[in-house]
């Protein structure tokens, strides 16, 4: 769980997701914690479909301008594997 954080998890191909985390705009507190987020949601996604871990293709975060305030956010493309 992640209160401070929108996550979103779309199948890009088979065993590949983009991953992307949006910090709620008058959050208190998270702001560190996006990669550990994107991990524990990439290790999600691993479980619930049968794989064994995951290997971080692509992660960024940035700061997307926007009024009144900028908002966090973090994205990324994981591949799901398994331990054959």
């Amino acid at each position: 769980r992640a209160p401070t954080w929108k996550v979103e998890r779309r199948q890009l191909a088979e065993g590949r997701y983009r991953i992307e985390l949006r910090q709620k705009r008058f959050a208190v507190g998270g702001d560190g914690e996006a990669q550990q987020i994107f991990e524990r949601t990439a290790v999600s996604l691993a479980e619930e479909y049968g794989y064994t871990g995951f290997v971080i293709e692509s992660y960024t975060e940035s700061i997307e301008s926007a009024t009144p305030i900028g908002q966090r956010v973090s994205r990324g493309v994981v591949m799901l594997t398994r331990a054959d």
